[in-house]
Formats: C-alpha cells, sequence, structure tokens
C-alpha cells in the first residue's frame, strides 16, 4: 500500500523489485484501488515510469492519468478498482505514483496497485 497527497511523486516499484513469477521480462500497471481518502472530492491520479527518476516522467511523457470519485471519507470505501492503460515496460524501470483533488493541498490517498506480468519485452 502507498500514500501519496500534494501531487508529490512517490516511489512505487524500485529497479531492485522483481516479478512474482520467475523468468517474466516486463509488467504493466493495470489497476489501482484507492483504500482510502482523506476527502470525498473527485481527484486525479497519474502513474508514471522512468529509467531514471521522477523528474523526466512529464517531459518523456512517460504516464498515464485516470480520474476517481470516492465512495466516501475514510478506510475501506468499496470503490471498484481503476482501470489503467499503459504500455509494457522493462522489469527494473522505477515507476512512480501521485494524486491532487483540486482545492485539496492537504489532501491523501491510500491504494495499492496490480501488475500484469510478461514472459518477453517487446518495445
Amino acid at each position: 500500500m502507498a500514500t501519496t497527497h500534494g501531487g508529490a511523486w512517490l516511489h512505487l516499484i524500485g529497479s531492485t523489485d522483481v516479478p512474482l513469477r520467475t523468468g517474466k521480462e516486463s509488467f504493466d500497471v493495470h489497476e489501482v484501488l484507492v483504500s482510502s481518502t482523506s476527502t470525498g472530492s473527485t481527484g486525479r491520479l497519474q502513474i508514471g515510469w522512468d529509467s531514471t527518476t521522477s523528474t523526466v516522467i512529464l517531459a518523456n511523457q512517460t504516464f498515464t492519468s485516470v480520474m476517481f470519485q470516492p465512495a466516501g471519507v475514510g478506510a475501506n470505501l468499496g470503490t471498484p478498482p481503476l482501470e489503467l492503460r499503459m504500455i509494457d515496460i522493462a522489469v527494473g524501470t522505477l515507476v512512480f505514483g501521485r494524486c491532487w483533488i483540486d482545492g485539496e493541498n492537504g489532501a491523501t490517498i491510500s491504494m495499492f496497485i496490480g501488475t500484469h506480468e510478461f514472459d518477453e519485452f517487446q518495445e
């Protein structure tokens, strides 16, 4: 579980994180489950990836975005997982996440991510 707030990038997957199944060469983040929020307002979530740092994600356009409407405030919201569309990326690529909610500079969300793992990496 990761908690992010205020539009700051949070490191979700590191270069030494390995697939659950041995031999997989690439993966994608296919869903996010928002498990708690500090506000019931509509929010935006970005998942970005790069081989070096979060500072180049926007310039390189290596991100995907989704909007979400929490089912309430607090934990165990019952909100369905958010489906994401992104390219397959090589194992070892850094993955970051961030959220922002209009007018809520200190708002936070907690989330879980789901990944698909693939046998081959195809650029």
